[in-house]
């Protein structure tokens, strides 16, 4: 009988021993069960953080995709106004070239117009020359013809017609500083 007591002393020991084992395994499982639980809440917390942080960079993506295209549109838009600011540039250049040619075909008959109509100054002239003509000794009583060259209406064409060159030849000068100036 003494075996007996020592097996029932050594299998109640066993017993709270491995009672004790269990009580220890239920207690760790008990720790972990909560340990896993917080994970999980942390889990989820840092999933939900990234899920608003991919929806902020879809966000900023999308802004950026815009404003990129507005950027293209405001470039396209640029281009298209500084050629059109090339174009009426040229229009304009080239109507005040026109407006020029123009102007000088107006100026230019005007010019002949009064270079032919009655001027006192070259009628003076030839006034003072047919005067030293009949001022002069006669040696022949018909007229010499260089005298009567000079009392014809081609003398006086001649002579407005020098004068008209002169006058162009200073104006072509003038211009042509104008131009190179």
């Amino acid at each position: 009988m003494d075996d007996l007591v020592g097996r029932i002393s050594r299998l109640q020991r066993a017993k709270q021993a491995l009672s004790q084992e269990l009580h220890d395994g239920k207690v760790r499982s008990e720790e972990l069960q909560a340990e896993l639980e917080e994970l999980n809440e942390e889990k989820l917390n840092l999933e939900e953080i990234c899920s608003q942080k991919q929806e902020v960079l879809r966000t900023l993506q999308l802004r950026c995709q815009e404003t990129e295209a507005e950027a293209q549109r405001q470039q396209t838009l640029s281009q298209e106004r500084k050629q059109s600011i090339e174009e009426l540039t040229a229009k304009i250049q080239e109507e005040k070239l026109k407006q020029r040619k123009q102007s000088t075909r107006v100026t230019l008959p005007q010019t002949l117009f009064l270079s032919f109509a009655p001027d006192k100054l070259i009628q003076d002239n030839l006034a003072q020359v047919e005067t030293q003509l009949d001022s002069l000794p006669q040696a022949e009583a018909a007229p010499s013809p260089e005298r009567m060259f000079l009392k014809s209406q081609e003398a006086s064409t001649a002579l407005l017609t020098a004068e008209l060159e002169a006058q162009q030849g200073s104006r072509g000068d003038s211009a042509s500083m104008e131009t190179d100036a």
